[in-house]
């Protein structure tokens, strides 16, 4: 017996020693290319990752693929303002060009350049637009487009991901299409701007509580049921082995608030009902006016769903902000407020940390309750000029915060989730292939799949590091 226990002490000792082998070859590998871009991309293409927990769906397909997409269903294009429509919009004269015809021509080559250029930041000049406007302009181009073939979009990045060694995607997926509101609620509007300069959460429920009733669950939950039959519809033959995909809902924070909160409503609606819709989220600019006036509004608006929807989790775009952009002040409370009034379950962006008051506590609160932050390192430098020892990356990982890389509009910015590490390695030389083995894995531990989902990803996970590392040994 004694025997036998000395064996097994010697054979747990040769596999962690050839664990760790192989961990020092990947590591010693890592440090020799880290000033390479070429070795980088290599060895990063074939790193495994985890998953990509902030992406939105429509700025992360590529503009190709649009382009791709309005030939086949017939869209137009105008030649001076380059809209795009559906065939069906009216008959394609004066400036109005078929993109299908005009595709079988020379002056194709120039147009598909054209809008390439609108669609993304391929070849982005600085001028008039600054690189948020020009971003945030490129959604309103392709829109039209992303929604006349949705599942084609879908199997792009499906397909990319595989390619990447990326095993989950969490996408910021699709609007719910909810009828215009009535003029009548605009009275609901400037109460809830009212209570939110006041700052009175008990006012702001009880408006809410006012409103809903106006709304009705009922009507609510009649499109919200059809939304996620279409989401369904949409997911059947995503899932493979080795790969899964789930779906956030999303509200506009530009939008007046009774828009915002009914379609809030509406969003914990669907997500609390469906299997594969996991969360809700909120875009649009930080800085926007209507955003500054009402960000505090809009937290609150979250805490009064989490308490009727406790089962729905949610990421928050939080902190997505720099000098110059708004005013001091205005980065002062932003991630602050997502996580102690809201309640966010994770903090998408977080550039603006160090400009929050009490940026420790806030660290530190994040570090107790593991709630990660989703670091967007290409989106940051060129949205915000955030970039290198000016992002806070570092504060982050200093402070035992867990990180997840992501890509937040691929398409659109002209990258992939390769790159992202890539930059991790090449902007903080302190990260070492241990720390990005656990950013891995954080893309799928902070996901908000089934539990038995996650174990059977993160499973999957280190069998695919035991391969990798296996080449450097």
């Amino acid at each position: 017996m004694k025997n036998k226990g000395i064996l097994w002490a010697l054979v747990i000792l040769l596999m962690l020693h050839a664990e760790g082998f192989a961990q020092t070859g990947a590591s010693a590998h890592l440090q020799k290319i880290r000033n390479h871009r070429a070795e980088l991309a290599a060895f990063f293409k074939s790193f495994p990752k985890g998953g990509d927990l902030h992406h939105h769906f429509d700025g992360s397909v590529y503009g190709e693929t649009y382009l791709e997409i309005a030939i086949d269903k017939g869209f137009q294009v105008h030649m001076k303002t380059l809209e795009v429509r559906p065939g069906t919009a009216g008959k394609a004269e004066g400036d109005w060009v078929d993109l299908a015809s005009i595709s079988r021509t020379f002056a194709f080559a120039e147009l598909r350049e054209r809008l390439l250029q609108r669609w993304s930041i391929r070849n982005f000049q600085p001028g008039f637009l600054t690189p948020e406007a020009h971003f945030f302009n490129a959604f309103m181009g392709f829109i039209p487009i992303m929604l006349a073939d949705v599942k084609r979009g879908m199997q792009e990045l499906k397909q990319r991901a595989i390619a990447e060694q990326v095993l989950y995607l969490e996408s910021i997926f699709l609007p719910m299409q909810l009828p215009s509101l009535p003029a009548s609620h605009e009275n609901f509007n400037a109460e809830m701007i009212k209570v939110g300069a006041l700052r009175d959460e008990a006012a702001a429920f009880a408006v809410f509580d006012a409103y809903s009733k106006v709304l009705g669950f009922e009507t609510l939950e009649q499109y919200a049921l059809q939304h996620n039959a279409y989401v369904d519809s949409l997911h059947q033959g995503i899932d493979t082995v080795g790969f899964s995909m789930r779906y956030h809902n999303y509200v506009v924070r530009v939008f007046q608030p009774s828009q915002l909160f009914r379609d809030m409503y509406a969003a914990f609606i669907s997500a609390d009902a469906s299997q594969w819709i996991v969360g809700v989220n909120i875009v649009a600019p930080e800085d926007d006016p209507v955003t500054q006036r009402d960000y505090w509004l809009q937290m609150i608006m979250y805490k009064y769903f989490h308490r009727m929807y406790p089962n729905v989790r949610y990421a928050m775009h939080a902190g997505e902000l720099a000098p110059g952009m708004v005013k001091p002040e205005e980065m002062s409370w932003h991630i602050r407020d997502a996580l102690t009034i809201a309640g966010a379950s994770r903090i998408g962006h977080g550039t603006d940390l160090p400009w929050e008051t009490k940026y420790l506590d806030i660290l530190q609160d994040m570090r107790t309750r593991q709630i990660p932050v989703e670091v967007n390192l290409s989106s940051n430098a060129f949205l915000l000029g955030v970039a290198r020892d000016a992002h806070p990356f570092m504060l982050f990982k200093q402070a035992e915060v867990p990180i997840v890389l992501s890509t937040d509009d691929a398409g659109v910015l002209r990258g992939s989730l390769t790159e992202e590490y890539m930059l991790a390695v090449q902007w903080f030389p302190e990260i070492q292939y241990e720390d990005l083995k656990e950013i891995s894995r954080n893309g799928i531990r902070y996901g908000f799949m089934e539990p038995s989902l996650k174990a059977q990803l993160l499973e999957v996970l280190e069998t695919k590091f035991e391969a990798f590392e296996a080449q450097y040994r």
